[in-house]
């Protein structure tokens, strides 16, 4: 990408006011092997960022333990212990049994994604049941649960259909009640065209809200490579719903914000105050 271009559109693109006080600014680590990189970074930023980490299946815990408690004071961690693309290669059980693993292993991690994209059909068929699953090991543990619904358009819904009916007819009552942050992956280029509009995302708080009534709501995982006009348009959102948080999981951390001589960490960081 372009990256001279990105100080040019964060200009043309400042937050219409400062962000609140209860708002979080993520990211997604899809590797750590660039840790002293990372840390540094991390500890550069204006706020302490949520860092979701994305621990790679049939990896074990072990494996991320020296990772996590490195980043661990700079950052809130998100646990991810599947990704959507590795959601369908376990049963249920297996399911159930790596998130044991993993919120006993990683003790430092407050909060773990129990389900990632679960209505996207690439997922597989179980998703609603390991939903269940690791919510139940998750707040049996004392801790925090994430749910990530898919986001899509009835032009571009999978076979699964429109994410809202999916996560109606197939989540329980247990996890959209028990879940403590809802946050959907959205990617509108990847989708229909461009990223819904502001209008539209404040439908998709209210809607997100209205189903699960004890969460705080946010922006998932979004983002394009390289694009710092897609980090801007999410990171400037605001919604004056108490329970909404911003959130925002942008995926390309690792590619686009370590280390924080890369252009887009400025923007990153500039969003964030």
């Amino acid at each position: 990408m372009n990256s001279p271009a990105a100080p040019d559109v964060l200009a043309e693109t400042a937050a219409p006011s400062p962000a609140p006080s209860r708002f979080v600014f993520g990211l997604t680590l899809d590797a750590v092997d660039q840790l002293p990189a990372i840390v540094d970074a991390l500890k550069s930023l204006p706020r302490k960022p949520w860092v979701r980490i994305v621990f790679d299946y049939p990896r074990p815990p072990a494996d991320y333990a020296d990772a996590v408690r490195a980043i661990a004071p700079y950052a809130e961690i998100v646990g991810q212990p599947s990704d959507s693309t590795e959601s369908g290669k376990m049963t249920v059980a297996q399911y159930r049994a790596r998130f044991a693993a993993y919120v006993a292993g990683l003790p430092e991690i407050g909060i773990w994604e129990t389900c990632n994209e679960c209505n996207g059909d690439w997922a597989g068929e179980n998703t609603a049941a390991q939903a269940d699953a690791a919510t139940d090991v998750v707040k049996s543990a004392g801790k925090r649960a994430l749910f990530t619904p898919y986001w899509n358009s009835p032009t571009c819904a999978d076979k699964h259909g429109p994410y809202v009916a999916w996560v109606r007819d197939h989540i329980s009552s247990a996890v959209m009640t028990q879940s403590d942050y809802v946050m959907p992956s959205i990617y509108g280029y990847e989708c229909d065209g461009p990223e819904p509009s502001y209008a539209e995302l404040d439908g998709i708080v209210a809607t997100l809200a209205d189903l699960f009534p004890n969460a705080q709501v946010g922006i998932g995982e979004f983002g394009k490579q390289g694009d710092a006009a897609i980090l801007a348009h999410y990171l400037n959102y605001r919604n004056a719903n108490p329970r909404f948080i911003l959130g925002g999981l942008y995926w390309y951390g690792a590619q686009d914000l370590v280390p924080k001589s890369q252009p887009l960490w400025s923007v990153f960081s500039a969003l964030m105050r």
